[in-house]
This record gives C-alpha cells, structure tokens and sequence, in this order.
C-alpha cells in the first residue's frame, strides 16, 4: 500500500518530461557525427598540386570512381561516424571546421590539411 501512495505521486505531469528535457537540452546533446570521403593529394609529389586537385575535383564531379585517383597514402580513403573532435585530433581543426560546413552529397573544392 505505502508504494503504490509513492509511485502515484512519482508520476510527471503531462508534459513535464519534454520541458524537462527542453531545459536541459545541452546535457543531452550529442556532437554531431560526420563522414567524409577523401581523395589524397601529395603536396609534394605535384609541382602545382592546387591544379592537380582541380583537376582530379573535376574528374570526381563528372561521375568518375574516387577509388582510382588520388595519390597512394597510409590514411584511409572513406571515414564515417566521426565526431569533430576526432576529425579535429586526426586532420587538425580547421580541416574539422571545412568539412562540418560542407555541402552533404557532393565533392567539395579542396581543404587542406596538415
């Protein structure tokens, strides 16, 4: 009898849960999760390597396989799932920023990376 008196009064009030959660959003926020495919460009392997990646930029966006072009590196060619923190820690943070702001879907210009 005592615990169903204290399970009775337990009960949140409609709609008290989602202020609740609306309140306190930021405790609850997951960063957002980013995935990104690369095509490598050796700086030093190109005399002009800014035309080098034009010019690869140009072959991806008429339809051609990423997985042929580029130069051989040992980083992986495709990343998914990846919080910007850990782009951040992998690629440095401006290459971080660049690819939170790109276009979803599409091959974007350049970004360089350290």
């Amino acid at each position: 009898m005592l615990l169903d008196d204290l399970s009775a009064e337990a009960e949140p009030a409609d709609g008290e849960p989602a202020r609740y959660l609306d309140a306190q959003a930021e405790r609850f926020a997951e960063p957002a999760r980013l995935s990104f495919q690369q095509v490598y460009v050796d700086a030093d392997g190109h005399a002009d390597p800014a035309a080098e990646a034009q010019r690869l930029l140009g072959r991806l966006r008429a339809g051609e396989d990423p997985a042929g072009l580029g130069d051989q590196t040992l980083l992986n060619t495709a990343y998914g799932d990846l919080s910007r923190d850990n782009i951040a820690r992998q690629f440095g943070k401006d290459f971080a920023e660049a690819v939170a702001g790109l276009e979803p879907g599409s091959w974007s210009e350049p970004v360089g990376s350290p």
